[in-house]
């Protein structure tokens, strides 16, 4: 399947997880609006970590496309770890090509995106609760260590 049809086919997801979380406004459904939140930024990143890393493999495929064997079932699995933080990506994306994804998008967006990366793996390895690792990645005070990360539908969107 094409890296863009995956890519909106995730869209697809996380739009009916906001427009669910959106119907979640009663006192006693905020616990259930916050994890549906947390599933529609778990899925953003996701699927653009797996768009990039798909975008990646095809690339470094048709640059070895002469050698007469496609390499793309080889290099896909072996790049899932370099993905995983936006650094990493647009690294790897710029050794390979002249794609940088920091111009592609605007300051903003791109800063919403690197702290979107942390968020997605305090939420998955810590229940949602702020690490070291975290706060270095953040850029967020030691004070809020511990803390919960909260989620809005903004959050997803941008």
């Amino acid at each position: 399947m094409s890296p863009l049809i995956t890519l909106q086919r995730n869209q697809d997801d996380i739009q009916n997880l906001l427009k669910l979380a959106s119907k979640l406004n009663g006192k006693d459904s905020s616990s259930t609006k916050k994890s549906v939140l947390s599933q529609a930024l778990i899925s953003t990143i996701t699927g653009f970590e797996v768009f990039l890393r798909q975008c990646y493999s095809i690339y470094f495929d048709f640059e070895h496309v002469l050698i007469g064997k496609p390499l793309h079932d080889t290099i896909y699995p072996d790049t899932r770890s370099h993905f995983l933080n936006l650094g990493n990506a647009r690294r790897k994306i710029l050794s390979l090509s002249s794609i940088d994804l920091k111009k592609l998008v605007s300051e903003e967006k791109y800063k919403a995106l690197q702290l979107a990366f942390p968020k997605r793996h305090a939420i998955v390895h810590n229940v949602s609760i702020k690490d070291k690792e975290y706060i270095s990645q953040s850029g967020e005070t030691e004070e809020s260590l511990r803390e919960s990360i909260v989620i809005t539908s903004t959050d997803v969107r941008q």
